[in-house]
């Protein structure tokens, strides 16, 4: 990471501003791949333990593996960004409902997952998709 950081100043200090920006560009897009992969994995094995009903179990292990074909399609550093969000919040509800499915905590999480995917528009429809089966198991 300090050769990364080392080439990056370096392009500066040459005002190569450009492949500076896109040097940064690349390595934030790495970490939050590395970022994404271990909170997903976080996720899957706390659905694998977990003893809720088979139907709501499924439906989680959908919205996670949807969550993971989002999160390969997405370039926006913004759109990056959203997804890192609707990671954690899908994490956050897997945990919740392994805990206590008819909490109402698993509702706000649900919902505000709901609200991120709306705003990466058409590319989070199977998101919507399943968050929507998800609340009629809640």
């Amino acid at each position: 990471m300090d050769n990364i950081f080392r080439e990056i100043e370096r392009l500066i200090s040459e005002f190569n501003l450009k492949e500076a920006s896109n040097l940064m560009i690349e390595t934030t897009r790495k970490y939050q791949s590395c970022f994404h992969h271990e909170v997903i994995e976080n996720s899957f094995n706390t659905l694998a333990e977990s003893n809720m009903n088979d139907d709501l179990k499924n439906k989680l292990d959908e919205l996670l593996k949807a969550i993971t074909e989002v999160s390969k399609e997405v370039t926006d550093s913004e759109d990056i960004e959203t997804v890192e969000i609707l990671t954690e919040d899908a994490n956050t509800l897997v945990e919740k409902a392994t805990d206590d499915p008819k909490s109402s905590r698993v509702k706000i999480y649900l919902k505000r997952l709901e609200e991120t995917a709306t705003s990466l528009g058409k590319i989070a429809a199977p998101i919507l998709t399943i968050a929507k089966g998800i609340s009629t198991l809640l």
